[in-house]
């Protein structure tokens, strides 16, 4: 797959895909490259984001990455199913994801307030006025749910706890998600928030880790689009939830194994008490520094209230990479499902 490019350094090594800083005939780009075609949703969530950052306006570029060169496979209709996958884009020199900078302690209050104007500029001014395809949570929301609910039954790690009637999380008995969720299906309020708001083209995969900054003459750009399950048309509140989720610690501290987790499957309601870590610089830079408030506010001005479609997105967002990590990731986010769902119910 690099045999056309010098390897200059890994940027991102992930579970289906890699991130690499390359040299092609003496010019510097990044290229991200899909190696995992047996993982769920990952191939076409890839195809999809090369799609949608080729396909975008040249109104919205920037803030949003280029592409500049692709392997033959992705301009074949379809791509081949069996073969590795490759597309590079413009290197942003300068540029720094925002989780970099906090993990180095380099974002103050000044610097949080300009990045969110940024940000929001950039999506509410730019991204949010595009219409996007219908958001149709039957076809999109609870088929995922639906799928990894049958995966953790039947996955050995996972079973004893997903067939159980309810858990036992952080001290509290929780009933489990195929008793909560018939319910929430049938729910109208739910179905106005999801269904019925208004379908704008979303970035799909909102959070600062992909949010890139530049401190000197003052910029953004947005990298990796496209949620894990291929999502990027739907009411902003699918991004605002991603977003919110990961400004309170959560989803970064899940994505980066940030966590203590202590689990026991046996007994009548299988037990998970887990914790955030204490001493991770960015978690602890996120409870001293506002870097989400102008951007919700901004989101909540379009929205309206969307407290039940933040919760079942919520629970869908954890549940949708269940299947796609290892232990003790995939548990810790069923029980946060879980958990989520419950303050719903």
């Amino acid at each position: 797959m690099i045999a056309d490019a010098q390897v200059i350094r890994p940027l991102q090594t992930g579970f289906w895909e890699n991130v690499l800083l390359v040299k092609v005939d003496g010019r510097t780009r990044v290229r991200k490259e899909l190696h995992r075609l047996d993982t769920p949703w990952a191939r076409d969530v890839f195809i999809r984001e090369w799609r949608y950052l080729r396909e975008l306006p040249e109104s919205l570029q920037p803030p949003f990455v280029s592409v500049i060169a692709q392997c033959e496979g992705l301009l074949a209709d379809p791509p081949p199913a069996d073969q590795p996958l490759w597309f590079d884009m413009e290197y942003l020199e300068g540029f720094t994801d925002v989780r970099a900078l906090l993990a180095e302690g380099d974002v103050g209050p000044s610097e949080a307030m300009r990045i969110q104007e940024l940000l929001v500029t950039a999506l509410i001014d730019g991204l949010y006025r595009l219409d996007g395809e219908p958001f149709e949570a039957g076809r999109i929301v609870w088929p995922v749910i639906e799928q990894v609910l049958a995966f953790a039954a039947n996955d050995d790690d996972l079973a004893p706890y997903a067939r159980a009637d309810a858990l036992m999380v952080n001290g509290k008995v929780l009933p489990n998600l195929p008793r909560t969720l018939p319910a929430v299906r049938v729910d109208e309020a739910l179905r106005q928030q999801l269904d019925a708001a208004p379908s704008v083209v979303l970035h799909g995969d909102l959070f600062y880790e992909n949010v890139l900054y530049r401190p000197d003459s003052p910029a953004i750009r947005l990298v990796d689009p496209v949620s894990v399950a291929g999502v990027a048309a739907g009411p902003v509140v699918f991004d605002r939830t991603k977003f919110a989720s990961w400004l309170s610690g959560g989803l970064y501290a899940l994505r980066h194994g940030a966590f203590e987790l202590r689990s026991d499957p046996a007994g009548r309601h299988p037990r998970v008490d887990y914790a955030w870590a204490k001493d991770d610089p960015v978690l602890s830079h996120l409870h001293r520094v506002d870097l989400g408030g102008r951007v919700l506010a901004a989101m909540d001005e379009l929205t309206g209230p969307t407290e039940r479609a933040q919760t079942v997105l919520d629970v869908y967002f954890n549940l949708a990479m269940v299947p796609n990590t290892p232990m003790p990731q995939k548990l810790l986010r069923y029980a946060r499902a879980v958990e989520r769902q419950a303050q719903w119910a």
